[in-house]
């Protein structure tokens, strides 16, 4: 019986104890419903109990207030992360975090919330940054090894020799640099370095500088409207470019038009160059189109002026033409491929009626233009050609008559079956067709008359009335 009751009672006390480690759980998981789990670190940053907002700030504090020692040659620099380029996943470790202790089942819980360890950080790294900064280092400490290069100097190319110099493990400094920052703790981190020796040297150049030198040799010419440009030694120069190729790089080789393409270094022309060459001698070739100007009316639409296309210098197809030719030719002459601009059509505004209502003739014999307006609207137009010497009468005047033909002479003149006529003063002057030249809009021809192109001068016949006024006028 005794027994039985001890039994019991333990059965009693371990009943007790897994409820109350039970109530425990489901009080911190409660209470820690929208808060990460007590205990939790991202590298060495506590956010046990923080919410997600709060713990995103903590991390991400810790990250860009913490700063590295880097060595390099007993020396040493303070920097952040940030500085080196390094980019933390702040927010992916956060999410790890917070789901610490919740998953499914209570054992799982428990023992996820007793037995865990810090949540590391992915870092990524902007290549650029870090290069840029490790230069700035690799510059205080020792110049990096240096490769033999081509310069042009007083009409000729020369080499500058390559020289040996530091170089530094960067794969290795990178993953020091990731084990540090992850967890947010401060560290030293040694830069090592070596001696390293040039990619190209002197020896590499030998062959390019002697392609370089015969590229100079050649005759080059470009041809745009009948001037001839010819590209000069130096500008060749500028031209040609020696490139380093550390691997098998098509769209670089292609890029440069080239001459020779070695193991190491290739030799061509510079198409950026180039086309920069070509903008330049646009701004000198192009030819602007010169606008039409044109007139509006109810009944016609007047050219007063013709428009003349303009042209453009093709720089894309003369590059593409260029690079061909001058990647194979000693000597090249080439016609520059130009492009017509169309002109533009501007619309021209009339001068006002003579009068706000009925119909008027206005004529600007400064222009060589004839108006005819209807309410203060213009409805027709015409170019003409009026006399010289002055001889067309300035002033107001109104169509004192109408005749379809007759003939008019003169001293000097004969013409007959002169067509649409409108008699605006006494003496002979009048407004008519004129059949035996074509200079209208162009200067005076006439002994005093207002002429008209045939057609124009039929139409206003038939819609000008006997009294309507003509006004003549200089511009």
């Amino acid at each position: 019986m005794r027994k039985k009751q001890t039994h019991h009672l333990v059965y009693l006390g371990v009943r007790g104890a897994w409820l109350a480690a039970s109530g425990a759980v489901l009080f911190v998981a409660m209470f820690f419903q929208a808060r990460i789990l007590p205990g939790v670190h991202v590298g060495v940053v506590s956010i046990g109990g923080l919410t997600r907002q709060e713990a995103t700030s903590r991390v991400a504090r810790a990250f860009t207030d913490q700063r590295l020692v880097l060595e390099a040659s007993n020396r040493t620099w303070r920097i952040s992360a940030n500085e080196l380029g390094a980019d933390c996943d702040v927010a992916s470790a956060i999410d790890a975090a917070f789901a610490v202790g919740r998953t499914s089942g209570l054992t799982d819980t428990v023992y996820r919330t007793v037995a865990r360890s810090p949540i590391i950080t992915t870092c990524t790294w902007s290549d650029g940054t870090l290069h840029a900064r490790l230069a700035d280092i690799a510059a205080q400490v020792g110049a990096p090894p240096q490769n033999a290069t081509l310069t042009y100097q007083n009409g000729t190319f020369e080499i500058v020799p390559d020289h040996d110099g530091a170089v530094f493990g960067i794969q290795a400094f990178k993953d020091q640099v990731t084990q540090s920052i992850s967890v947010g703790a401060a560290a030293t981190v040694h830069l090592a370095s070596s001696v390293g020796t040039a990619a190209v040297t002197s020896d590499d150049l030998k062959e390019p500088k002697q392609v370089a030198e015969a590229l100079l040799t050649r005759q080059l010419t470009l041809i745009a409207h009948g001037t001839q440009f010819h590209v000069q030694r130096d500008q060749l120069a500028h031209w040609i470019i020696v490139q380093v190729m550390t691997r098998t790089d098509a769209h670089t080789v292609a890029s440069l038009a080239p001459v020779l393409v070695g193991a190491k270094v290739t030799v061509g022309f510079d198409d950026a160059a180039m086309r920069a060459y070509l903008e330049s001698l646009a701004a000198q070739v192009d030819v602007a189109p010169q606008p039409q100007e044109t007139l509006m009316s109810a009944h016609k639409v007047e050219v007063m002026k013709d428009g003349v296309p303009g042209s453009q210098l093709a720089v894309d197809e003369a590059l593409s033409k260029l690079m061909q030719d001058v990647s194979t030719g000693d000597t090249v002459t080439l016609d520059l491929p130009m492009i017509e601009v169309p002109f533009p059509i501007l619309y021209v505004t009339p001068p006002p009626a003579p009068v706000p209502t009925g119909k008027a003739i206005g004529v600007d014999i400064t222009t060589q233009m004839e108006y005819d307006y209807e309410d203060g609207v213009l409805v027709y137009s015409s170019k003409i050609s009026s006399g010289i010497h002055d001889w067309t009468p300035v002033g107001t005047f109104h169509v004192l008559g109408k005749t379809v033909k007759q003939k008019m002479s003169g001293p000097g003149y004969y013409v007959p079956n002169v067509p649409w006529i409108l008699w605006f003063k006494a003496g002979g002057y009048s407004l008519h067709g004129v059949y035996w030249h074509h200079d209208f809009g162009i200067r005076p021809r006439s002994h005093g008359c207002v002429g008209e192109p045939l057609t124009e001068a039929e139409w206003i016949y038939h819609w000008a009335d006997v009294g309507i006024p003509v006004v003549i006028y200089k511009s």
